[in-house]
């Protein structure tokens, strides 16, 4: 069985139930850490959400054995919906996924599920082509940048990954077998009319979408979270 990522993403935020931490210094003042646990093939797993106070962060499948040792960690970097990215434990991204949307039915099952647009979105057309830039923070350090190339008149989509927003694309999550480098540089132009724009600006190093509150910076797509 394949997991494939819909044109159509999802973020998901699990609050089945709620912690704040303030005292970690990996996570921003008032940033949530939710925790929503589900059966799975009669092993109990958890999806960890961090998220921030502008409903930014990522999500965490975490399986813990009897020993207390974590036998599995995969992590949704921008809370789409897939697992991007296998932190710790000898499971294909494809396993872990099956798993992972196994548990986000089992909270939409029990109701704990409500849409949301992300704000953190700078879009630039051109020659035929739609690109996006897609902003998600969980803390100062701790930033990531999603890259969407569109080509509507082919009906095409590819979506890459600058997991430091550091201006660097660093993998595809879905569609291509070129190379990143052919990208990098549609990247890097979109990133600088961002910032001319005044809309993307970067900070110590960091490529970040400027926000805009209460405006859905992309309602041609639907976003959703769990509650």
């Amino acid at each position: 069985m394949v997991v494939m990522r819909s044109s159509i993403s999802f973020i998901y935020v699990l609050t089945s139930t709620l912690l704040v931490f303030t005292s970690c210094a990996s996570i921003s003042p008032g940033t949530t850490r939710n925790v929503f646990t589900f059966n799975y093939e009669d092993q109990e797993f958890q999806i960890i959400s961090i998220t921030t106070t502008s409903g930014e962060g990522s999500n965490f499948l975490v399986l813990i054995d009897s020993t207390g040792s974590e036998v599995i960690n995969g992590k949704d970097a921008d809370q789409n919906g897939t697992i991007d990215q296998i932190l710790s434990g000898n499971y294909s991204l494809e396993e872990v996924n099956i798993i992972y949307q196994a548990g986000i039915t089992s909270a939409q099952e029990k109701g704990n599920y409500r849409e949301r647009i992300p704000e953190r979105t700078f879009e630039y057309f051109a020659s035929g082509y739609h690109f996006v830039i897609r902003s998600y923070i969980i803390s100062d350090t701790n930033v990531s940048n999603l890259f969407i190339v569109r080509n509507d008149s082919l009906s095409t989509e590819l979506i890459l990954m600058d997991t430091q927003a550091d201006g660097q694309l660093d993998h595809f999550e879905k569609g291509s077998t070129d190379t990143i480098t052919n990208y990098q540089y549609f990247y890097e132009a979109t990133l600088g009319i961002g910032i001319k724009e005044h809309r993307i600006i970067l900070k110590n190093g960091i490529y970040i979408v400027n926000q805009i509150p209460g405006t859905g910076s992309d309602r041609s797509n639907s976003y959703a979270s769990l509650h």
